[in-house]
């Protein structure tokens, strides 16, 4: 006897978003989206995408009517959006069956007003440059003296050039040192390499606040100070 194929309920099993760091505003509009099992194979389920951009994955029921289980992983395509493609592992669904996921900025993103941001290019030892891909870069504003840097999260990745375009949002209530009438900030770098995390700082460096700074500097990561 030929199995039942599999049958939809109008229930949700999840819905996801994906959200621009930078701006926190939420992403569907080009963005292609699929669902990957445990082996990383294309489960063919395809999601709704609801008019608030929120990808809504129904409740499949396989053949002896039990439910299938959800993804192990969403996959994202930018297409011609300023993001990379990423692969996300999907958490545990909470209670309102809403996941959110940030997507990662590339080099080409263009900056909005407001953002305190820096473009730049991570190499090896220079002169000859070599591009250091796939490391983590996270700004921090340096507090007054004798106090740790304040950081709030916006991580960056270098892709394969070494480029990277990394941001940071003003704390409320909170002032940075100044130099020259401008806030300074660190630039901390992550190395994954060998299961081993090096972690290097640049700074501090004389920003301009609230937006993206008008050069591109390149920074050597034999130049950076190591973190113990």
């Amino acid at each position: 006897m030929a199995s039942e194929p599999k049958r939809l309920s109008r229930a949700v099993q999840f819905a996801a978003e994906f959200i621009d760091p930078i701006s926190g505003e939420r992403v569907s509009c080009g963005l292609g989206v699929r669902a990957l099992d445990a082996q990383g194979r294309p489960t063919g389920r395809v999601p709704i995408l609801n008019r608030s951009g929120r990808f809504i994955w129904r409740v499949y029921f396989v053949a002896d009517g039990s439910e299938a289980p959800p993804p192990a992983e969403i996959e994202i395509e930018p297409g011609k959006l300023p993001y990379y493609a990423d692969a996300f592992p999907l958490p545990q669904i909470p209670g309102d069956r809403l996941v959110r996921f940030h997507l990662r900025p590339s080099p080409a993103y263009a900056v909005p007003d407001g953002i305190t941001a820096l473009r730049g290019r991570l190499v090896e030892t220079l002169p000859d440059a070599e591009p250091v891909p796939d490391a983590l870069l996270r700004l921090a504003w340096t507090g007054p003296e004798g106090q740790q840097p304040q950081v709030l999260p916006q991580d960056a990745r270098s892709d394969e050039h070494g480029e990277f375009v990394v941001s940071l949002r003003a704390r409320p209530g909170f002032d940075a040192n100044v130099a020259a009438g401008r806030p300074t900030a660190e630039l901390h770098v992550f190395r994954f390499e060998d299961d081993e995390t090096k972690h290097r700082v640049a700074g501090p460096l004389v920003l301009m606040e609230g937006r993206l700074q008008p050069r591109d500097d390149v920074f050597d990561w034999s130049d950076l100070t190591a973190v113990i």
